[in-house]
Protein backbone atom coordinates (compact mmCIF):
# COMPACT_ATOMS: atom_id res chain seq x y z
CA UNK A 1 0.00 0.00 0.00
CA UNK A 2 2.85 2.40 0.82
CA UNK A 3 4.52 1.63 -2.50
CA UNK A 4 1.25 2.31 -4.34
CA UNK A 5 0.86 5.66 -2.58
CA UNK A 6 4.47 6.58 -3.32
CA UNK A 7 4.00 5.78 -7.01
CA UNK A 8 0.78 7.77 -7.03
CA UNK A 9 2.53 10.77 -5.45
CA UNK A 10 5.28 10.54 -8.06
CA UNK A 11 2.68 10.58 -10.82
CA UNK A 12 0.95 13.57 -9.21
CA UNK A 13 4.24 15.44 -8.95
CA UNK A 14 5.00 14.80 -12.61
CA UNK A 15 1.49 15.90 -13.57
CA UNK A 16 1.94 19.09 -11.53
CA UNK A 17 5.28 19.87 -13.17
CA UNK A 18 3.67 19.31 -16.57
CA UNK A 19 1.89 22.67 -16.20
CA UNK A 20 5.03 24.69 -15.37
CA UNK A 21 5.51 25.94 -18.97
CA UNK A 22 1.87 27.01 -19.37
CA UNK A 23 1.70 30.81 -19.82
CA UNK A 24 -1.19 31.34 -17.40
CA UNK A 25 -3.65 34.21 -17.57
CA UNK A 26 -2.81 37.78 -18.59
CA UNK A 27 -2.32 38.54 -14.88
CA UNK A 28 1.09 36.87 -15.12
CA UNK A 29 2.51 39.39 -17.60
CA UNK A 30 0.35 42.37 -16.62
CA UNK A 31 0.79 42.18 -12.85
CA UNK A 32 2.90 39.43 -11.28
CA UNK A 33 6.06 39.82 -13.37
CA UNK A 34 6.01 43.66 -13.20
CA UNK A 35 5.52 43.44 -9.42
CA UNK A 36 8.50 41.12 -9.16
CA UNK A 37 10.54 43.47 -11.36
CA UNK A 38 9.60 46.46 -9.20
CA UNK A 39 10.66 44.66 -6.04
CA UNK A 40 13.88 43.44 -7.66
CA UNK A 41 14.80 46.89 -8.99
CA UNK A 42 13.51 49.15 -6.22
CA UNK A 43 13.59 46.89 -3.20
CA UNK A 44 10.75 45.53 -1.08
CA UNK A 45 9.33 48.79 0.26
CA UNK A 46 9.60 51.05 -2.79
CA UNK A 47 8.69 48.18 -5.08
CA UNK A 48 5.48 47.51 -3.15
CA UNK A 49 4.54 51.20 -3.22
CA UNK A 50 5.25 51.38 -6.97
CA UNK A 51 2.86 48.50 -7.66
CA UNK A 52 -0.18 50.50 -6.44
CA UNK A 53 -1.97 47.17 -6.35
CA UNK A 54 -4.70 45.61 -4.21
CA UNK A 55 -2.49 42.80 -2.90
CA UNK A 56 -0.93 43.23 0.56
CA UNK A 57 2.86 43.45 0.96
CA UNK A 58 3.79 39.82 1.60
CA UNK A 59 2.84 38.73 -1.94
CA UNK A 60 5.46 40.91 -3.69
CA UNK A 61 7.93 39.83 -0.99
CA UNK A 62 7.38 36.21 -2.01
CA UNK A 63 7.75 37.18 -5.67
CA UNK A 64 11.05 38.89 -4.93
CA UNK A 65 12.34 35.87 -2.99
CA UNK A 66 11.37 33.61 -5.90
CA UNK A 67 13.02 35.73 -8.58
CA UNK A 68 16.26 36.19 -6.66
CA UNK A 69 16.30 32.67 -5.28
CA UNK A 70 15.86 30.89 -8.61
CA UNK A 71 18.02 33.36 -10.54
CA UNK A 72 21.13 31.61 -9.25
CA UNK A 73 19.81 28.44 -10.90
CA UNK A 74 19.52 30.20 -14.24
CA UNK A 75 15.72 30.60 -14.11
CA UNK A 76 13.98 33.48 -15.84
CA UNK A 77 11.50 35.60 -13.83
CA UNK A 78 8.63 33.67 -15.43
CA UNK A 79 10.17 30.32 -14.55
CA UNK A 80 10.88 31.53 -11.03
CA UNK A 81 7.25 32.62 -10.67
CA UNK A 82 5.87 29.28 -11.82
CA UNK A 83 8.33 27.30 -9.69
CA UNK A 84 7.38 29.31 -6.61
CA UNK A 85 3.69 28.65 -7.26
CA UNK A 86 4.37 24.94 -7.60
CA UNK A 87 6.39 24.90 -4.36
CA UNK A 88 3.58 26.67 -2.49
CA UNK A 89 1.05 24.18 -3.87
CA UNK A 90 3.22 21.30 -2.68
CA UNK A 91 3.64 23.03 0.68
CA UNK A 92 -0.14 23.46 0.94
CA UNK A 93 -0.74 19.77 0.31
CA UNK A 94 2.03 18.79 2.73
CA UNK A 95 0.77 21.05 5.51
CA UNK A 96 -2.73 19.67 5.10
CA UNK A 97 -1.48 16.07 5.19
CA UNK A 98 0.74 16.68 8.25
CA UNK A 99 -2.25 18.22 10.00
CA UNK A 100 -4.88 15.66 9.07
CA UNK A 101 -2.89 12.51 8.19
CA UNK A 102 -5.62 12.04 5.56
CA UNK A 103 -3.90 11.01 2.33
CA UNK A 104 -6.98 11.11 0.11
CA UNK A 105 -8.23 14.49 1.36
CA UNK A 106 -4.74 15.93 0.81
CA UNK A 107 -4.81 14.47 -2.69
CA UNK A 108 -8.24 16.03 -3.31
CA UNK A 109 -6.93 19.39 -2.14
CA UNK A 110 -3.88 19.24 -4.41
CA UNK A 111 -5.83 18.29 -7.51
CA UNK A 112 -8.54 20.88 -6.74
CA UNK A 113 -5.99 23.72 -6.60
CA UNK A 114 -3.77 22.62 -9.51
CA UNK A 115 -5.62 24.56 -12.22
CA UNK A 116 -5.80 27.75 -10.17
CA UNK A 117 -2.15 27.66 -9.21
CA UNK A 118 0.44 26.02 -11.47
CA UNK A 119 -1.67 25.88 -14.64
CA UNK A 120 -3.11 29.41 -14.70
CA UNK A 121 -0.59 31.17 -12.49
CA UNK A 122 -2.82 32.78 -9.87
CA UNK A 123 -1.15 33.73 -6.58
CA UNK A 124 -3.88 32.58 -4.18
CA UNK A 125 -1.77 29.58 -3.24
CA UNK A 126 0.73 31.90 -1.56
CA UNK A 127 -1.61 32.36 1.42
CA UNK A 128 -2.82 28.74 1.59
CA UNK A 129 -0.10 27.17 3.81
CA UNK A 130 -0.31 29.91 6.45
CA UNK A 131 -4.12 29.83 6.45
CA UNK A 132 -4.16 26.05 6.92
CA UNK A 133 -1.60 26.37 9.70
CA UNK A 134 -3.82 28.96 11.38
CA UNK A 135 -6.78 26.56 11.23
CA UNK A 136 -4.65 23.74 12.63
CA UNK A 137 -3.54 25.97 15.50
CA UNK A 138 -7.09 27.17 16.19
CA UNK A 139 -8.47 23.64 16.37
CA UNK A 140 -5.58 22.60 18.61
CA UNK A 141 -6.19 25.55 20.94
CA UNK A 142 -2.81 27.13 20.18
CA UNK A 143 -4.12 30.65 19.91
CA UNK A 144 -0.76 32.42 19.63
CA UNK A 145 0.17 30.41 16.55
CA UNK A 146 -3.34 30.88 15.18
CA UNK A 147 -2.96 34.65 15.43
CA UNK A 148 0.51 34.62 13.87
CA UNK A 149 -0.38 32.42 10.91
CA UNK A 150 -3.72 34.12 10.25
CA UNK A 151 -2.01 37.51 10.25
CA UNK A 152 0.54 36.21 7.75
CA UNK A 153 -2.21 34.79 5.52
CA UNK A 154 -4.15 38.08 5.61
CA UNK A 155 -1.04 40.11 4.80
CA UNK A 156 -0.46 37.87 1.79
CA UNK A 157 -3.98 38.34 0.43
CA UNK A 158 -6.85 40.22 2.03
CA UNK A 159 -9.53 37.57 1.45
CA UNK A 160 -8.97 35.54 4.66
CA UNK A 161 -10.34 38.59 6.48
CA UNK A 162 -13.76 37.74 5.02
CA UNK A 163 -14.02 34.74 7.36
CA UNK A 164 -12.44 36.56 10.33
CA UNK A 165 -15.81 37.36 12.01
CA UNK A 166 -16.67 33.65 12.02
CA UNK A 167 -13.30 32.85 13.58
CA UNK A 168 -13.95 35.51 16.22
CA UNK A 169 -17.36 34.00 17.08
CA UNK A 170 -15.69 30.60 17.45
CA UNK A 171 -12.88 31.90 19.67
CA UNK A 172 -15.25 33.92 21.87
CA UNK A 173 -17.74 31.03 21.94
CA UNK A 174 -20.56 33.51 21.39
CA UNK A 175 -23.98 32.10 22.29
CA UNK A 176 -27.50 33.39 21.52
CA UNK A 177 -27.43 35.22 24.87
CA UNK A 178 -23.70 35.76 25.48
CA UNK A 179 -22.40 36.35 28.98
CA UNK A 180 -19.48 38.61 28.23
CA UNK A 181 -18.17 38.45 31.78
CA UNK A 182 -17.31 34.79 31.19
CA UNK A 183 -15.04 35.57 28.24
CA UNK A 184 -11.36 35.35 29.18
CA UNK A 185 -10.44 38.73 27.77
CA UNK A 186 -6.97 38.72 29.27
CA UNK A 187 -6.07 35.45 27.58
CA UNK A 188 -7.48 36.61 24.26
CA UNK A 189 -5.51 39.84 24.52
CA UNK A 190 -2.27 37.99 25.29
CA UNK A 191 -2.64 35.08 22.90
CA UNK A 192 -4.45 36.56 19.89
CA UNK A 193 -4.50 40.35 19.84
CA UNK A 194 -0.90 40.94 20.88
CA UNK A 195 0.73 38.40 18.50
CA UNK A 196 -1.36 39.68 15.59
CA UNK A 197 -0.44 43.26 16.50
CA UNK A 198 3.25 42.37 16.61
CA UNK A 199 3.06 40.98 13.07
CA UNK A 200 0.97 43.92 11.85
CA UNK A 201 3.17 46.57 13.46
CA UNK A 202 6.33 44.93 12.12
CA UNK A 203 4.91 45.03 8.60
CA UNK A 204 3.78 48.64 9.07
CA UNK A 205 7.24 49.68 10.25
CA UNK A 206 8.81 48.14 7.17
CA UNK A 207 6.29 49.18 4.49
CA UNK A 208 4.68 52.26 6.09
CA UNK A 209 0.99 52.97 6.43
CA UNK A 210 0.07 54.83 3.18
CA UNK A 211 0.86 52.09 0.60
CA UNK A 212 -0.70 49.37 2.77
CA UNK A 213 -3.86 51.43 3.25
CA UNK A 214 -4.02 52.17 -0.48
CA UNK A 215 -3.70 48.44 -1.17
CA UNK A 216 -6.55 47.62 1.23
CA UNK A 217 -8.89 50.34 -0.01
CA UNK A 218 -8.20 49.43 -3.62
CA UNK A 219 -9.29 45.86 -2.88
CA UNK A 220 -12.61 47.28 -1.64
CA UNK A 221 -13.23 49.75 -4.45
CA UNK A 222 -13.72 47.76 -7.63
CA UNK A 223 -16.07 49.48 -10.06
CA UNK A 224 -17.32 46.49 -12.04
CA UNK A 225 -20.20 44.17 -11.32
CA UNK A 226 -18.43 40.86 -11.89
CA UNK A 227 -14.82 40.23 -12.85
CA UNK A 228 -15.52 37.05 -14.84
CA UNK A 229 -17.01 35.40 -11.76
CA UNK A 230 -19.99 33.16 -12.52
CA UNK A 231 -22.26 34.62 -9.87
CA UNK A 232 -25.42 36.69 -9.52
CA UNK A 233 -23.68 39.79 -10.81
CA UNK A 234 -22.67 37.94 -13.97
CA UNK A 235 -26.37 37.23 -14.54
CA UNK A 236 -27.09 40.90 -13.91
CA UNK A 237 -24.30 41.84 -16.32
CA UNK A 238 -25.96 39.75 -19.02
CA UNK A 239 -29.40 41.24 -18.36
CA UNK A 240 -28.10 44.80 -18.50
CA UNK A 241 -26.51 44.10 -21.87
CA UNK A 242 -29.82 42.72 -23.15
CA UNK A 243 -32.28 45.27 -21.71
CA UNK A 244 -30.14 48.42 -21.58
CA UNK A 245 -27.60 48.06 -24.42
CA UNK A 246 -27.47 51.81 -25.08
CA UNK A 247 -26.03 52.37 -21.62
CA UNK A 248 -24.10 49.14 -20.99
CA UNK A 249 -23.25 47.91 -24.48
CA UNK A 250 -24.53 45.08 -26.63
CA UNK A 251 -23.77 41.39 -26.34
CA UNK A 252 -20.84 40.29 -28.49
CA UNK A 253 -21.73 37.04 -30.26
CA UNK A 254 -24.15 36.37 -27.43
CA UNK A 255 -21.54 36.98 -24.75
CA UNK A 256 -21.55 39.82 -22.19
CA UNK A 257 -18.52 41.89 -21.27
CA UNK A 258 -17.47 43.28 -17.88
CA UNK A 259 -19.58 46.28 -16.86
CA UNK A 260 -18.11 49.20 -14.96
CA UNK A 261 -20.66 50.80 -12.65
CA UNK A 262 -20.86 54.47 -11.69
CA UNK A 263 -23.84 54.78 -9.35
CA UNK A 264 -24.75 53.16 -6.06
CA UNK A 265 -28.22 52.26 -7.35
CA UNK A 266 -26.61 49.91 -9.87
CA UNK A 267 -25.08 47.78 -7.11
CA UNK A 268 -27.45 48.43 -4.21
CA UNK A 269 -29.38 45.15 -4.55
CA UNK A 270 -26.23 43.06 -4.89
CA UNK A 271 -24.61 44.71 -1.88
CA UNK A 272 -27.78 44.29 0.17
CA UNK A 273 -27.98 40.58 -0.72
CA UNK A 274 -24.35 40.07 0.23
CA UNK A 275 -24.85 41.84 3.55
CA UNK A 276 -28.06 39.95 4.28
CA UNK A 277 -26.73 36.46 3.48
CA UNK A 278 -23.42 37.08 5.24
CA UNK A 279 -24.88 38.53 8.43
CA UNK A 280 -27.62 35.89 8.71
CA UNK A 281 -24.99 33.16 8.31
CA UNK A 282 -22.94 34.78 11.08
CA UNK A 283 -25.98 35.07 13.35
CA UNK A 284 -26.92 31.44 12.62
CA UNK A 285 -23.42 30.37 13.62
CA UNK A 286 -23.78 32.28 16.88
CA UNK A 287 -26.82 30.09 17.63
CA UNK A 288 -25.01 26.86 16.85
CA UNK A 289 -22.68 24.84 19.01
CA UNK A 290 -19.15 26.19 18.49
CA UNK A 291 -17.61 23.08 16.99
CA UNK A 292 -14.82 23.27 14.44
CA UNK A 293 -17.12 21.60 11.90
CA UNK A 294 -19.74 24.32 12.34
CA UNK A 295 -17.03 26.96 12.07
CA UNK A 296 -15.92 25.58 8.69
CA UNK A 297 -19.50 25.15 7.52
CA UNK A 298 -20.71 28.66 8.27
CA UNK A 299 -17.43 30.25 7.21
CA UNK A 300 -17.98 28.56 3.85
CA UNK A 301 -21.52 29.90 3.61
CA UNK A 302 -20.42 33.42 4.52
CA UNK A 303 -17.59 33.30 2.01
CA UNK A 304 -19.86 31.95 -0.74
CA UNK A 305 -22.21 34.84 0.00
CA UNK A 306 -19.30 37.15 -0.81
CA UNK A 307 -18.54 35.29 -4.05
CA UNK A 308 -22.13 35.17 -5.28
CA UNK A 309 -23.35 38.66 -4.43
CA UNK A 310 -20.47 41.04 -3.78
CA UNK A 311 -19.33 43.25 -6.66
CA UNK A 312 -15.82 43.13 -8.09
CA UNK A 313 -15.40 39.40 -7.47
CA UNK A 314 -12.93 37.60 -9.76
CA UNK A 315 -13.02 34.17 -11.36
CA UNK A 316 -10.34 32.83 -8.99
CA UNK A 317 -11.99 33.93 -5.76
CA UNK A 318 -13.47 30.52 -4.94
CA UNK A 319 -9.97 29.41 -3.95
CA UNK A 320 -10.56 29.91 -0.22
CA UNK A 321 -13.92 28.15 -0.46
CA UNK A 322 -12.14 25.08 -1.84
CA UNK A 323 -9.82 25.05 1.19
CA UNK A 324 -12.78 25.17 3.57
CA UNK A 325 -14.60 22.42 1.67
CA UNK A 326 -11.69 20.00 1.79
CA UNK A 327 -11.29 20.62 5.53
CA UNK A 328 -14.98 19.72 5.90
CA UNK A 329 -14.44 16.51 3.91
CA UNK A 330 -11.64 15.56 6.27
CA UNK A 331 -13.88 16.24 9.27
CA UNK A 332 -16.82 14.30 7.88
CA UNK A 333 -17.08 12.39 4.61
CA UNK A 334 -20.77 13.32 4.27
CA UNK A 335 -19.57 16.74 3.02
CA UNK A 336 -18.01 15.15 -0.05
CA UNK A 337 -20.89 16.02 -2.40
CA UNK A 338 -20.88 19.64 -1.21
CA UNK A 339 -17.12 19.83 -1.64
CA UNK A 340 -17.26 18.25 -5.09
CA UNK A 341 -19.85 20.81 -6.18
CA UNK A 342 -17.85 23.82 -4.93
CA UNK A 343 -14.61 22.43 -6.39
CA UNK A 344 -16.29 21.96 -9.75
CA UNK A 345 -17.78 25.46 -9.55
CA UNK A 346 -14.31 26.90 -8.87
CA UNK A 347 -12.54 25.04 -11.65
CA UNK A 348 -15.31 25.33 -14.25
CA UNK A 349 -15.30 29.09 -13.68
CA UNK A 350 -11.60 29.18 -14.53
CA UNK A 351 -11.95 26.93 -17.57
CA UNK A 352 -14.89 28.90 -18.97
CA UNK A 353 -12.84 32.08 -19.27
CA UNK A 354 -9.22 30.91 -19.49
CA UNK A 355 -9.08 27.23 -20.40
CA UNK A 356 -6.37 25.15 -18.74
CA UNK A 357 -3.36 27.22 -19.81
CA UNK A 358 -4.70 30.77 -19.86
CA UNK A 359 -5.55 31.10 -23.52
CA UNK A 360 -9.31 30.82 -23.07
CA UNK A 361 -11.88 28.56 -24.71
CA UNK A 362 -14.65 29.05 -27.23
CA UNK A 363 -17.83 29.09 -25.17
CA UNK A 364 -21.01 27.62 -26.57
CA UNK A 365 -23.77 30.12 -27.34
CA UNK A 366 -27.25 29.00 -28.40
CA UNK A 367 -30.04 31.45 -29.26
CA UNK A 368 -28.01 34.29 -27.72
CA UNK A 369 -27.73 32.39 -24.42
CA UNK A 370 -24.16 31.95 -23.26
CA UNK A 371 -23.38 28.74 -21.35
CA UNK A 372 -21.61 30.93 -18.80
CA UNK A 373 -24.97 32.54 -18.02
CA UNK A 374 -26.52 29.16 -17.22
CA UNK A 375 -23.58 28.29 -14.98
CA UNK A 376 -23.92 31.62 -13.16
CA UNK A 377 -27.63 30.95 -12.61
CA UNK A 378 -26.81 27.50 -11.28
CA UNK A 379 -24.15 28.84 -8.89
CA UNK A 380 -26.56 31.46 -7.56
CA UNK A 381 -29.38 28.96 -7.00
CA UNK A 382 -27.01 26.43 -5.42
CA UNK A 383 -25.81 29.02 -2.93
CA UNK A 384 -29.30 30.24 -2.04
CA UNK A 385 -30.43 26.67 -1.33
CA UNK A 386 -27.31 25.98 0.72
CA UNK A 387 -27.69 29.24 2.61
CA UNK A 388 -31.41 28.67 3.29
CA UNK A 389 -30.95 25.10 4.52
CA UNK A 390 -28.23 26.04 6.98
CA UNK A 391 -29.46 29.42 8.18
CA UNK A 392 -33.15 28.57 8.65
CA UNK A 393 -33.02 24.85 9.46
CA UNK A 394 -31.22 24.47 12.74
CA UNK A 395 -28.74 21.70 13.37
CA UNK A 396 -28.94 20.54 9.78
CA UNK A 397 -25.68 19.88 7.96
CA UNK A 398 -24.91 20.87 4.37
Amino acid sequence: MHIQKALFLLLLLLATALFLPSPGTFDVTKFWLPWAANADRLGLVKGFAANEAEYPPLTPAILLAAVRGFRSMGASPFQALKLSIMLFLLATSLVFWLWTKDFWSALLLHVSLLLNSVALGYLDVYFAPSLLLSLWALRAGRLVWFAVFFAIASLTKWQPLIVAPFLAVYVLDIKPHPQWNQVKWGRLLREIVMPALVIGVAVLLVYRWPPIWRSFTKALSHKYLSGDALNFNWVLTYLLHVFAPDRYGYLYDGRPDIIMVKYLRETLFSRAMFFMTYVTALVAFCRQEKTFENLMRFSLIGYLGYFIFNIGVHENHLFLAVLLCVVLVWLKRSYLSLAATVILMANINLVVFYGIQGGGVHRMVAENVDMALLLAVYNTMFFLILWGRNVFERERAC
